[in-house]
């Protein structure tokens, strides 16, 4: 029998896909700040991160190190997993980050990938769905996908059927900036029948603002 969701709202994290681009420099980030510095600047606004696998990979363990004591132990760590040839790599930075690695992006092509004694029963493994294999369809069809970039990704495929545990939106469109148009996709998100939702602004240029608006709405939405 369907679990009734209809007076459930998910909790939602909001974050951005990294947190050193160049356009954030003198804007969010003061012009004379070391570089060192931006991450424990960063985790002081947003409560989670995407790492892209191309920056991790730049990381030596003791740089992990660094992230992990200049954020609290509350911060999450959610990580883009590289194609298979990779994985050994990615598992050996993956495992610096434990203590507070809470998610792990597989990539499309993942058959095959050793993950079950890998990273722990309690980090989700995101796997990108569509909105044929979700409970919901009408809760994901609000987001707008095919005109902003929205892409899900869920935790426990079950057969052809995704059940919405826990999600995680990339918004790949930076040109998303606008209130109204984040309030579209955060309204999406809450709609969804979800425990938690990880909502991540990413693109070329991840927009900042975006993220922040997100925040707000949210925040009022819960108040």
């Amino acid at each position: 029998m369907n679990q009734d969701h209809s007076k459930h709202t998910p909790q939602l994290e909001v974050g951005l896909h990294g947190w050193d681009h160049a356009h954030w420099c003198g804007g969010f980030y003061p012009e004379d700040m070391p570089k060192e510095w931006r991450f424990s600047y960063y985790s002081n606004e947003f409560r989670s991160v995407l790492l892209p696998w191309s920056f991790l990979s730049q990381a030596s363990p003791e740089t992990v190190q660094e992230w992990l004591d200049d954020s609290d132990e509350s911060f999450e760590f959610y990580a883009e997993a590289p194609q298979a040839p990779q994985w050994g790599a990615f598992l050996y930075l993956a495992a610096e980050l434990r203590p507070q690695l809470a998610g792990v992006v597989l990539p499309q092509s993942s058959n095959g990938l050793d993950v079950s004694d890998s990273l722990g029963a309690d980090v989700v493994l995101y796997q990108r769905v569509s909105s044929d294999g979700l409970e919901s369809q009408n809760a994901l069809q609000k987001l707008p996908q095919y005109t902003y970039g929205c892409y899900c990704y869920h935790d426990s495929l079950q057969g052809n059927v995704c059940r919405t545990d826990k999600v995680l939106v990339n918004v790949k469109d930076s040109r998303i900036t606008e209130p109204r148009d984040v309030r579209v996709i955060v309204d999406a998100c809450l709609a969804l029948p979800a425990d938690r939702v990880v909502l991540i602004f990413s693109g070329e240029a991840p927009s900042l603002n975006a993220a922040r608006h997100a925040q707000v709405i949210y925040e009022l939405s819960a108040s």
